[in-house]
């Protein structure tokens, strides 16, 4: 799914499910109403023998959370989290379900894309998307205005409509100092775990990290792990969270 897609996807769950007193009860009750049953584990509650019965417990050993559409439709949330840390989770679960993963055989880039739609839902997105938004709504009033300043000229006078448009010689370079910058600044806002020995930095649904315990992991951002001389994983690419898709 391309990047503008999956905001828009994004942000039309979150302009339902903010209508709620707040944003976790509003995703909760959406997911319900599409048939998801919302079960929390990891307290040693009803939640972990029901998901027991389901033949679900392997799942709650590690990780923070997990959805699975067979035998029933469940997400699974460790209740031990902090309520932002849930958030995270549950977001990051329902990007997994709108964008149609296999949740049977989720792929690094499954989880990758799953992150993306979640830091957008929970507002954490980096900024290359608030600046798309902005340009987006500044293209269409460009737009309108340019149809109704053409069409009011077409009619009082034909022969004054306006020449085509010269070409841009660095429009190309202008581009890519931009892609550049934005790169940059992306490096500045995501962020990515390290271990204490390790020397890669992971998303932190990556497989070499998730199930560490999280007093042996540090969270960073990209760049403050690149200052430290750490390498991106080959497995998660968590650089391919600093440009966006085409």
């Amino acid at each position: 799914m391309n990047a503008l897609k999956l905001w828009c996807k994004a942000h039309s769950v979150y302009s339902e499910a903010n209508k709620a007193e707040s944003l976790f009860e509003g995703l909760t009750g959406r997911m319900k109403a599409s048939g998801w049953t919302l079960i929390y584990y990891g307290d040693g509650g009803p939640g972990d023998q029901k998901l027991g019965v389901l033949g679900l417990s392997e799942y709650t050993k590690e990780l923070r959370a997990f959805s699975c559409s067979s035998p029933v439709k469940v997400i699974g949330l460790r209740n031990t989290l902090s309520q932002a840390d849930k958030l995270d989770a549950f977001a990051h679960e329902i990007g997994h379900i709108e964008c149609g993963h296999d949740l049977g055989n989720l792929t690094d880039r499954d989880e990758a894309e799953a992150e993306r739609f979640a830091r957008v839902l929970c507002a954490k997105r980096p900024r290359h998307v608030v600046r798309w938004s902005v340009a987006i709504i500044a293209a269409l009033c460009l737009s309108f205005g340019a149809g109704v300043l053409f069409a009011n000229r077409s009619v009082d006078n034909p022969s004054d409509l306006p020449s085509a448009a010269p070409e841009v010689e660095n429009a190309p370079v202008s581009n890519t100092i931009g892609k550049e910058t934005e790169i940059e600044d992306n490096a500045q806002d995501i962020q990515v775990v390290v271990t204490a020995s390790g020397d890669k930095y992971h998303l932190e649904t990556c497989r070499y990290v998730k199930d560490k315990k999280n007093d042996s992991l540090r969270v960073l951002t990209i760049q403050e792990a690149r200052d430290e001389g750490k390498e991106p994983c080959k497995v998660c690419r968590p650089d391919e969270l600093l440009t966006p898709e085409e």
